[in-house]
């Protein structure tokens, strides 16, 4: 699931589609590893779908190893999706982020605290008891105005 979740990711930040090999054995069954894994991942679709459904690419689709962009249709929305969960803050050079926007996790319904520095957003990631979903983390950002 996690290999899905992170191509899945990776595709979508690329403005492509992806479509998963999987098929029922020949008598007709689903293996249970597959129904495991299409399940795991339609719970992290659950919580990050809007990061993902209807998106297009940013102006990159990536910052380093473990970071992806999408943005709304409209421009009004970015979302920085990070492949690995990035600690106590997440820090970007390319989420072009300015006074007035606003950051939340997708799936933890709070504001993020965040802060410039330099030309690097700067994002508080709360203290969670329990991450709102496994292998990928979405961040929404909601530019003021638009973009």
């Amino acid at each position: 699931a996690e290999w899905i979740v992170h191509t899945l990711v990776d595709v979508v930040a690329k403005g492509g589609n992806l479509e998963i090999g999987y098929g029922p054995m020949p008598n007709g069954t689903w293996p249970r590893p597959v129904i495991e894994r299409l399940r795991d991942v339609g719970k992290w679709m659950k919580v990050n779908g809007e990061a993902i459904y209807a998106t297009r690419p940013y102006s990159t689709f990536r910052e380093g190893d473990d970071v992806r962009f999408t943005r709304s249709k409209d421009g009004a929305t970015l979302y920085l999706i990070t492949l690995k969960w990035p600690g106590r803050e997440l820090r970007s050079r390319l989420a072009n982020v300015s006074s007035g926007d606003e950051i939340t996790l997708l799936g933890v319904p709070a504001k993020l605290n965040w802060r410039l520095d330099g030309d690097t957003a700067v994002i508080t990631v709360p203290d969670l008891a329990s991450k709102p979903c496994d292998y990928a983390w979405a961040f929404r950002i909601r530019h003021k105005g638009g973009r």
